[in-house]
């Protein structure tokens, strides 16, 4: 995992984990959170990966099953939903494809609205070059054909997510990201999708480098960026007192009569509110 910090991956997805169960555990500067196959068998599963620096933004972890995982966490402008995703591929049977497709959308569902909604993993689907009806969700950088019986453009359509992998020209450096030595087969089957009204993408790149425990796949990396907006007040709006002018006895005298002046028309007040704005108000004036 030194590749992660080398390359400074914060959050990463793994699919095809073959770890039966489900759980954490820690290794070097990262917390992993597990679900894998609950009768034990070393098959499918998938995990994410928190860096020791954003782990204590973890607020809620939900395992689905061995192909879905969710992780809520804590930034500045509020909470980000980040759903891990081992899809199934085309050859699966459609009862078991729409099983899983109905429990993604449930996790979908049960996201805050105003979530940071961010989906990474292997998704087995590719979008093709054609954007026409999904221009908002896929970029012009894409490559090879869409699939037939799943879209990952029409995933991308109706979940209102964009597709980080095609709206760089980087990924062009080296774009496929999963190679079959046995059916000698390249294809761009997984994914970085993040909701659409967050235009926080900053890059979006394919590591050769990566390559380990004999995996046919290669590590895709999106470089993410939340912009605050500064809460910092104006200074020409802020007023500014002298309170080293007080340390003069006449100063000081005058503004306790001048104070003592203004506060006859508290007597007159009953409504408790008023009387506290009127007090304030009246100080600052005199001030």
């Amino acid at each position: 995992m030194g590749e992660l910090r080398r390359l400074r991956v914060d959050i990463v997805g793994l699919s095809e984990l073959r770890r039966p169960g489900s759980g954490e555990t820690s290794s070097g500067s990262y917390t992993y959170f597990w679900s894998g196959m609950s009768n034990g068998d070393h098959v499918q599963g998938l995990a994410i990966g928190i860096s020791s620096k954003l782990q204590p933004t973890v607020v809620e972890v939900t395992l689905v099953d061995e192909h879905i995982m969710w992780v809520r966490m804590k930034h500045t402008l509020g909470f980000m939903s980040l759903v891990a995703v081992y899809a199934p591929t085309e050859v699966r049977k459609t009862e078991e494809k729409e099983m899983i497709y109905a429990k993604l959308d449930s996790v979908f569902d049960q996201c805050h609205p105003r979530d940071t909604l961010i989906v990474l993993g292997n998704i087995n689907a590719t979008t093709g070059t054609v954007r026409d009806g999904y221009e908002l969700c896929v970029g012009p950088h894409g490559s090879s054909t869409r699939n037939i019986k799943f879209s990952a453009s029409e995933f991308c359509k109706v979940q209102k997510v964009e597709n980080c992998r095609f709206l760089v020209s980087e990924t062009r450096a080296a774009p496929l990201d999963m190679y079959s030595n046995a059916r000698r087969v390249a294809k761009e089957i997984d994914h970085v999708l993040v909701s659409i009204c967050w235009r926080i993408l900053q890059n979006c790149r394919v590591y050769r480098s990566a390559e380990f425990f004999g995996t046919d796949h290669r590590l895709v990396v999106a470089t993410l960026k939340l912009h605050v907006k500064s809460r910092r007040i104006s200074r020409g709006n802020h007023t500014v007192f002298h309170l080293e002018k007080l340390k003069d006895l006449t100063c000081a005298h005058n503004y306790a009569v001048a104070v003592s002046n203004r506060f006859d028309v508290l007597g007159a007040l009953e409504d408790l509110v008023e009387l506290w704005d009127t007090f304030k108000r009246e100080t600052l004036q005199v001030a």
